[in-house]
């Protein structure tokens, strides 16, 4: 089928595995605690991959050049960093609140706007999607085959070294801030919420300069 109609079974899954996450029962062993922690950190990871994958895939579905491809994928990453702004915000203003769940509160109000967005996502998805090309199977497809493509190869390992250094930033910078730079929760906001308006301001800019520069010669 297409690749839109897994939109809202990946919202299942994955706001069923975020308030598995942030609502963890009372646990004494640290035993249980890691995992309980290890199962739902799989679950949210395979959810988020499944309904990321499809709608990521969307921009090729609904853009008719390379122009339009470039200016939807900068929206998405401009509300993508809106996202993560309220992400890290919410859970913030709970903890410098000294609510009394304040990852429960949080999760509550991240599944909501998870729910919207996906649902307008796939609502555009079925509006405005292009039909599939009538054109004969040739052979089956093969998740090896892109990897022979000499043109995709180096642009698949400079995406694998780049997500080992977020993944890397982002498990530790919470470490460095709280035991390094002694910040307090309402500081480590602050700089994140600074980090991620900083990227999203930046956006425009490159996509006004792909007018200019190709991006080949960008990379």
């Amino acid at each position: 089928g297409e690749r839109y109609s897994f939109l809202p079974w990946g919202l299942v899954f994955l706001s069923v595995s975020m308030m598995g996450l942030l609502n963890p029962p009372p646990m004494t062993s640290m035993t249980s605690k890691f995992f309980y922690l290890l199962a739902f950190s799989l679950l949210v990871n395979t959810a988020y991959t499944c309904l990321s994958v499809p709608y990521s895939a969307l921009v090729g579905d609904l853009a008719k050049d390379s122009a339009e491809r470039s200016r939807l994928i900068g929206w998405r990453l401009a509300f993508g960093n809106l996202g993560a702004i309220f992400g890290i915000a919410v859970p913030g203003y709970f903890l410098i609140a000294r609510d009394s769940k304040p990852y429960a509160q949080a999760a509550w109000m991240i599944v909501g706007l998870l729910c919207v967005g996906t649902l307008v996502s796939w609502l555009t998805a079925l509006k405005y999607n292009r039909p599939l090309a009538e054109v004969k199977a040739t052979a089956k497809f093969s998740m090896w085959q892109p990897l022979r493509n000499k043109n995709f190869a180096p642009l698949l390992l400079a995406y694998f070294v780049a997500n080992i250094g977020l993944t890397f930033n982002s498990s530790v910078a919470l470490y460095f801030y709280r035991e390094g730079l002694r910040f307090s929760e309402a500081e480590i906001t602050t700089v994140l919420l600074l980090f991620l308006l900083s990227f999203t301001l930046s956006i425009p800019g490159w996509l006004y300069l792909i007018r200019y520069v190709s991006k080949r010669k960008a990379l």
